[in-house]
């Protein structure tokens, strides 16, 4: 076949990449933690994360999870906004070779209630500011874990109690709620399963680049949502077309850190109570600030 759309591509720009030459998302994922372990991965509220941090993170929560007895290959679910807990979750959920669910946290309990059963998830990472959605459901799906993150609990003792005091209280942006304790149900504080899983070895797990790294569900706007099998080849593929595709680009203009960049900052709107109108949904979007949760070009590094 003749691949004519290959004489488009800029000067530099490789025509393949070859998604083998890593065993897993896990291998990738780590060779770029110890590579760039002290550069900034994140920041969110002027509270950077390294690599070295989110690896060492990750790791903990990872272990955690493994001594909770969850079979390989377990789906996870994640219900969090754009805050540094999420890349740590993803990256242990991956790391422990369990399956990331990701579920947008303005869900309805119909709409989490479904997504669960499907999915087939025996555990949750879950901002509390949503739990009260969780906890009308949950008795009918197959959690059995439930991991409760607060705002700040990866922005510093003093700092990240101050946050979380504020959107709980002052904000009163976190309804009140009880997941009911069934079956031996669980629920255990973020920070304390990182700090559970601080102490414990992260066992090696057989995970391949046929594995499921994501179930990634659709919209559901023209019927019930459903769960896309993401790989752990699909992922790499992608990080590596990125790379391949920017790194003649990025070799020109230099170091991307000294670039002028412009962050949008996410509005605390989107974490309130979802109203029952389909309208009110819409996560708003507020002025540039540098006090945004952003993440800098170093973020998509891979070697």
């Amino acid at each position: 076949m003749d691949k004519h759309w290959l004489k488009s591509y800029p000067e530099g720009v490789p025509h393949d990449i070859n998604p083998e030459q890593y065993r897993s998302l896990t291998q990738l994922l780590e060779e770029s933690f110890r590579k760039n372990a002290s550069r900034p991965f994140s920041v969110c509220m002027e509270r950077w994360m390294t690599y070295g941090q989110l690896d060492e993170l990750s790791a903990a929560l990872g272990a955690w999870f493994q001594a909770q007895g969850l079979e390989p290959g377990a789906r996870i679910a994640i219900m969090l906004p754009n805050i540094p807990q999420f890349a740590v979750t993803m990256a242990a959920v991956l790391r422990a070779g369990y399956t990331c669910v990701n579920v947008n946290p303005l869900y309805t309990a119909r709409e989490l209630e479904h997504q669960l059963k499907d999915s087939g998830a025996t555990a949750i990472v879950i901002l509390e500011n949503f739990a009260h959605t969780l906890e009308g459901v949950i008795d009918r799906t197959p959690v059995k874990h439930v991991v409760m993150a607060s705002m700040g609990d990866l922005l510093g003792f003093w700092f990240g109690n101050w946050i979380t005091f504020a959107v709980r209280h002052l904000a009163k942006m976190v309804p009140a709620y009880k997941i009911p304790l069934t079956d031996g149900r669980k629920v255990t504080p973020f920070n304390r399963a990182v700090a559970e899983g601080t102490g414990k070895q992260l066992a090696a797990t057989p995970q391949t680049l046929d594995s499921v790294a994501f179930l990634q569900y659709t919209g559901g706007t023209t019927g019930l949502s459903k769960g896309a099998e993401l790989t752990h080849r699909n992922i790499v593929a992608a990080i590596l077309q990125a790379e391949a595709w920017f790194s003649p680009a990025l070799k020109r203009i230099g170091d991307p850190s000294t670039a002028k960049k412009t962050f949008f900052k996410p509005s605390l709107t989107g974490l309130r109570e979802r109203s029952r109108s389909q309208d009110s949904a819409r996560m708003s979007v507020g002025m540039p600030s540098n006090r945004a949760a952003r993440i800098p070009w170093s973020a998509f590094t891979v070697a």
